[in-house]
């Protein structure tokens, strides 16, 4: 996800030119406040199986445990 929102983030520290409707071009910083995708879009942003949790290390055998798994990082991934 890194990559896939690094114009975001650039945008969003450093700010865009546009335009507005009168005309005069303006510095916007546009924070990315929420993105929403479904599960098949997390699993393909994530790199992880359709057994797997994209949020999570739990695997199709553990969804439903009565405790939390941990969270997936970057070392998950690589």
């Amino acid at each position: 996800m890194v990559i896939t929102f690094a114009l975001l983030k650039e945008t969003a520290q450093h700010g865009t030119e546009i335009t507005n409707g009168f005309g005069n071009v303006q510095n916007c910083f546009t924070p990315l406040v929420v993105y929403v995708i479904d599960l098949l879009e997390q699993q393909l942003l994530t790199s992880v199986s359709k057994n797997a949790s994209p949020v999570t290390t739990a695997t199709i055998s553990q969804f439903g445990d009565p405790f939390p798994h941990l969270p997936h990082s970057g070392h998950h991934t690589l």
